[in-house]
């Protein structure tokens, strides 16, 4: 009887345990996640990442030699579309429609932000709109919020490219790196 009232007080590290366990803390949620992929699956995704941005960066710098003056920063979203289509293929986020319609749709709204919004708005305008277009017509895309945000914080540029820009540099080229990825993933890949 004596040992139900003698029971040690927990130490600060059983509390600790206790209370990350009932926080729903794991120290395994702070290591990867993702399993670790086939050597062979390394190789494709990073040689098609290499192709299809190589390709990409090629018609930049055709269209920049020629009376294209296109806005560079534009182009940083396209590495995280290649991340999307060359390592997680099968995602919803990297099929062609998402990505291609995601990434227009995300640069025309911002552009629509840019003429009727004031600057101070605008960044958060941009992406909070983006993302709702985005989602009405089914093709949310993560690097559609960054298209919108480099659209308006690029926004002189942006606004000279006028509206063609979501459609010539933006839709063309995010179409180009799908073209890139589609033998990569479908006819070599084997997913």
């Amino acid at each position: 009887k004596l040992t139900r009232f003698c029971t040690p007080h927990p130490g600060p590290r059983r509390q600790r345990q206790k209370d990350n366990k009932a926080m729903g803390w794991n120290r395994k949620a702070w290591g990867p996640v993702v399993p670790r992929p086939a050597p062979a699956d390394m190789w494709r995704v990073a040689m098609g990442s290499i192709v299809g941005m190589g390709l990409a960066t090629a018609l930049v710098w055709l269209a920049h030699a020629g009376t294209w003056d296109l806005p560079l920063r534009l182009f940083a979203p396209l590495g995280a579309t290649a991340v999307l289509l060359f390592a997680v293929p099968t995602s919803p986020l990297a099929q062609p429609w998402s990505c291609v319609v995601g990434n227009t749709v995300s640069a025309l709204w911002a552009l629509f932000v840019l003429q009727w919004c004031p600057p101070q708005l605008a960044p958060a305008l941009a992406v909070g709109g983006a993302i709702g277009c985005m989602l009405l017509t089914r093709s949310l895309h993560p690097p559609g919020g960054a298209m919108a945000l480099l659209t308006v914080l690029n926004a002189k540029a942006s606004l000279a490219a006028g509206w063609m820009l979501p459609f010539l540099p933006v839709g063309a080229l995010t179409m180009a790196l799908v073209l890139a990825a589609a033998p990569v993933i479908g006819g070599l890949g084997g997913l």
